[in-house]
């Protein structure tokens, strides 16, 4: 039960920042003072961090201890969100768009790996199914939750929840048990 509600939470606040930034992002740039069409480009051209992102985690996941790696992904995340709310040139904001998206894309991919890991055989698709479903409420309600954030007190604030979020999403990671890299599983 303690792993569960360990993913739980971790995929309950993931999208907060996995699924807010790519979702929000365009939106933050018209608030930047973007034209529509160049926010547009943007959210194409940052679309490419998350196949860059996969690919990387293919490359170099069987060599990584898991729960660090998420860790530092979400701190990256928070550095990265917090550059994106204070540039404001369009080159800046595409590269750390697309650095973001790659994080992001690398944090998804590690924490399926490190749940799959640590749960065992007999509840891991019951456990995850729950998990899963606290993600995709809140990837529902992150737009709910920031949009107004973003409307009244501007990117910086915005990215400051964002920030939160993946700090709590640090603090749980950091007290859960370790992955299994290297270990056999069954």
């Amino acid at each position: 039960m303690r792993r569960t509600a360990l993913f739980v939470g971790l995929y309950t606040l993931a999208p907060l920042a996995t699924i807010a930034f790519p979702l929000l992002s365009a939106v933050v740039m018209v608030e930047k003072g973007f034209k529509v069409d160049q926010s547009l480009v943007f959210a194409a051209l940052s679309m490419l961090g998350p196949p860059l992102g996969t690919l990387l985690t293919a490359l170099v996941i069987d060599r990584l201890e898991r729960r660090a790696c998420l860790t530092v992904l979400a701190a990256a995340m928070a550095a990265l969100g917090t550059a994106f709310a204070a540039s404001g040139t369009f080159l800046t904001l595409v590269l750390v768009g697309i650095a973001f998206n790659t994080a992001a894309a690398t944090y998804g991919s590690i924490l399926a790996v490190y749940a799959t890991e640590l749960l065992p055989t007999p509840l891991r698709a019951s456990a995850m199914t729950c998990a899963w479903a606290g993600g995709r409420v809140a990837a529902a309600l992150a737009p709910i939750i920031l949009l107004p954030i973003l409307s009244a007190y501007g990117p910086h604030a915005m990215f400051a929840v964002i920030t939160a979020v993946l700090a709590a999403s640090a603090a749980l990671l950091l007290s859960g048990p370790p992955g299994l890299a290297g270990q056999a599983v069954a």
